[in-house]
């Protein structure tokens, strides 16, 4: 008890003197010296980078000086850093000194007594090296401070075992750190055991070829701890070299090597800028007089599972959907860059290959033919024959001359209508039937045109909200890590452990949920357009601005974001709406059909059908019996028998009334009366729909747009909190359940937010449709138009 208030005191002295100092604007003079494992190859902690955060953490407060005298290699083996160490620790002009390297990490935790403060950054497992730790997460061990980078080599084999259930592993450690820290080849059994595989062991010194000449033929996977005596190319060649095995790999160092060819890591991508900045805060604090031994060792890094998907198709590994969902995948389009896709380019690809819109198009060609046809029957028609005809002898004899035996008759022949009213009427309609295909081929090209729109949009959305999703996944994850580190340090229970893994269940659910929903978004999308189903895009998100939308004219916009005027500029596209819908068009060509059909029963009742008909005919050449004519006999007297004249004409005019038909007439015009009134009623109830639907989409649109503004506001708040929150919950101050409030706060607040740009586009393009035109940039002329008529409607 007395020797603690003695060195409170001693403290206190110190803090009140070195105050007084900076008072007075002295700086203290601090001499920094650096241990390493031996020179640097590949890994390098950035010690330029470290010294800058140290000076310019420190500045105004101390004069930190790195001599390089003081800066002092081992050889690459235990006994040389703990030389090292010994120099510096008797060195009188040293007060701190930082071990650089992991063998000197291991070292440092392991020196029977620390003269001056000691920072050792680079530890791999705190209970695998043995490292000293208390139940408050610090060192313990007088002027130690160690940061326990790695920290989950378990976490890690646990993670390559689930992407690959191997049962023989081969671990690469580089020969002196294995020699350096026992306990790894203690740690690698135990593990074994537990995950139920076979580890062999391989040192690495300084080329690859040796290490994959010793790789057993019967290996399934490789796990890489840091190699810090490669050089780049023999680590490449390292790499490559399993690569050509098909042999998975994992690297305990992260993304770096990852991206050199490795399958998997779990460590960060800027874990060295972190150490960086942790060392610096580490140093100001011991400079700033708290104890090395009092400051935690526990460094949340954080942690994102990285594939390389480049290697698993090159070695033929597939990984689960319970490991991609939580990974960061590279290169996992095969290295070709997808063809960009716009909202309009979206919209034209459906509106040319969809295949109801070619069957539609078809169809009106069918109704045009049928038009043409029916039209055709009112002009002039004119017909030509040649027949052949051969009768007997006997009937040809006994024709008296009118019929030669064989005979070949020419013929031409003419018609023409003068007045038909059923047929008049059947063009009139047929040619009114080609404008009502052609708004309904129309209609239906909007339609597809909007559904196109609407799926574009929500695979954007489905894309942005999977993305949210993992983020929540990381952050998840994360926060289980955390609540590890608070059961170590006994601040929480095993519950809080148990109850972040069964939300992490749930994240990663929500996540397959998610990419199901982005698939089927990409599905129907490809359909629509007459891709191939499994086609993929590089979507290019729209904006207000975007030509696609009625609304990138400013004075539209402006209008838009006035609600005084919006009363009017709702009135107006009603007015709008009415004069393009295609439905109404259709609609009013088939009353126009039917009032034409009407007018035709009426004269039913009092016009004949008149016919003009006209024939000539020619005998080209008469043979065989009677072809020159007979001679008759009667009695003794002969009479000769001329055969007919060669050529033969006809003009006729016919007329028909019908004059009793059982009442058909009066029965059909009742019908047709009929239809036309019902077809009166449906245009007023469309009338009715459209000016609804126009009204509540603009509605819709009214609140949607400000609610993107309010959801981002809500969702930055939101972020904020949870940053706090996170921050108080490592320190111990909240709970699990604040923590979750949070996370599920910032969660939904982001959801939202996304929902809210994506729900307002979407409103905009029911809002086109309703004014005739999904996509306004194909029809500039169009656009210019309805934004007078808007513009006129909202001055008028």
């Amino acid at each position: 008890m007395r020797k603690e208030w003695v060195t409170r005191l001693l403290t206190g002295m110190s803090v009140v003197i070195l105050t007084a100092s900076l008072a007075a604007g002295a700086e203290r003079t601090v001499r920094i010296g650096i241990v390493s494992d031996g020179p640097v190859i590949r890994f390098d902690l950035q010690v330029d980078l470290i010294q800058t955060e140290i000076k310019a953490l420190t500045s105004g407060e101390f004069a930190v000086l790195f001599p390089a005298d003081k800066q002092v290699q081992g050889d690459w083996t235990a006994r040389g850093v703990v030389s090292a160490f010994d120099q510096l620790l008797s060195d009188p002009e040293v007060d701190l000194i930082l071990a650089l390297g992991t063998l000197a990490s291991h070292i440092a935790g392991h020196v029977p007594a620390l003269t001056k403060p000691v920072i050792a950054p680079l530890v791999i497992d705190a209970a695998l090296q043995n490292m000293p730790v208390n139940s408050d997460g610090t060192s313990g061990k007088k002027n130690l401070l160690y940061i326990n980078t790695f920290q989950h080599f378990e976490r890690d084999v646990r993670v390559f075992h689930d992407i690959i259930p191997f049962t023989r592993l081969v671990i690469l450690a580089d020969e002196q750190i294995i020699a350096g820290v026992p306990g790894i080849r203690k740690r690698g059994g135990d593990l074994a055991r537990k995950y139920g595989f076979e580890p062999q062991l391989i040192t690495v010194a300084h080329a690859a070829a040796p290490v994959l000449e010793q790789i057993p033929s019967d290996t399934q996977a490789v796990m890489i701890s840091p190699l810090v005596r490669l050089n780049t190319a023999e680590m490449q060649a390292l790499i490559d070299g399993l690569n050509a095995l098909k042999l998975p790999s994992f690297s305990l160092w992260g993304r770096p090597e990852v991206e050199m060819g490795v399958l998997a890591a779990m460590a960060p991508e800027r874990r060295t800028d972190r150490i960086a900045r942790r060392i610096a805060l580490d140093v100001q604090q011991i400079l700033l007089g708290t104890p090395p031994e009092s400051i935690p060792v526990g460094f949340q890094t954080g942690h994102q599972l990285v594939l390389n998907m480049r290697t698993a198709r090159q070695i033929g590994v597939y990984p689960p959907w319970s490991v991609l969902i939580e990974a960061e995948l590279l290169y996992a389009k095969q290295g070709q860059t997808l063809p960009r896709l716009t909202l309009s380019e979206a919209v034209r690809h459906a509106q040319t290959h969809h295949p109801q819109l070619k069957q539609a198009r078809a169809q009106t060609a069918e109704k045009a033919g049928a038009a043409a046809a029916a039209r055709s029957r009112l002009f002039p028609q004119l017909h030509a024959g040649l027949g052949l005809s051969r009768v007997d002898a006997d009937s040809a004899a006994s024709s008296f001359g009118s019929r030669a035996e064989q005979a070949l008759v020419g013929s031409l022949g003419f018609s023409q209508v003068i007045y038909h009213e059923q047929a008049w009427a059947n063009a009139a309609i047929q040619k009114i039937a080609v404008a009502a295909a052609d708004a309904a081929t129309a209609e239906q090209e909007q339609d597809i045109s909007l559904s196109c729109a609407v799926w574009f949009l929500n695979l954007l959305k489905a894309q942005t909200l999977l993305q949210i999703r993992k983020e929540d996944l990381k952050l998840t994850i994360a926060n289980m890590d955390r609540a590890r580190g608070r059961r170590a340090v006994g601040i929480s229970s095993p519950a809080e452990v148990y109850r972040w893994e069964s939300v992490l269940a749930n994240a990663r659910k929500s996540v397959l949920v998610s990419q199901a929903r982005e698939r089927q978004a990409a599905i129907a999308l490809n359909q629509l357009m007459g891709k191939p189903i499994s086609a993929a895009f590089q979507l290019v998100e729209p904006a207000l601005k975007d030509p696609f939308f009625l609304i990138s004219d400013p004075q539209i916009f402006a209008v838009a974001q006035s609600p005084g005027k919006s009363e009017h500029l709702m009135h107006a596209a009603v007015s709008c709406a009415f004069s393009t819908s295609y439905r109404l068009k259709q609609i009013d060509a088939k009353i126009k059909a039917k009032k034409r059909e009407q007018t035709a029963a009426k004269r039913a009742f009092y016009l004949p059908d008149v016919h003009l008909e006209a024939g000539l005919s020619h005998q080209l050449k008469r043979s065989g019996e009677a072809a020159d004519g007979v001679t008759v006999s009667v009695g003794t007297a002969a009479f000769d028998m001329d055969p007919p004249e060669d050529r033969a004409w006809k003009v006729e005019i016919l007329a028909t009334y019908p004059v009793f038909d059982s009442g058909l007439r009066k029965a059909e015009a009742g019908r047709i009366n009929d239809q036309l009134s019902a077809l009166l009623f449906t245009r007023k109830a469309v009338c009715v729909q459209i000016e609804t639907a126009v009204r509540k989409a603009f509605h819709s649109a009214g609140a949607s747009y400000p609610g993107i503004g309010l959801s981002r506001k809500a969702a930055a708040s939101a972020r904020k909190n949870l940053a706090l929150v996170t921050d108080a919950y490592e320190r111990g101050v909240m709970s699990i359940i604040d923590l979750l409030d949070a996370q599920n706060a910032a969660l939904h607040a982001e959801l939202g937010a996304a929902n809210a740009v994506f729900d307002f586009l979407i409103d905009l393009a029911n809002i086109q449709r309703l004014l005739g035109q999904v996509d306004f940039s194909a029809d500039p002329d169009l656009k210019i138009r309805l934004i007078k008529a808007l513009s006129y409607g909202i001055t008028d």
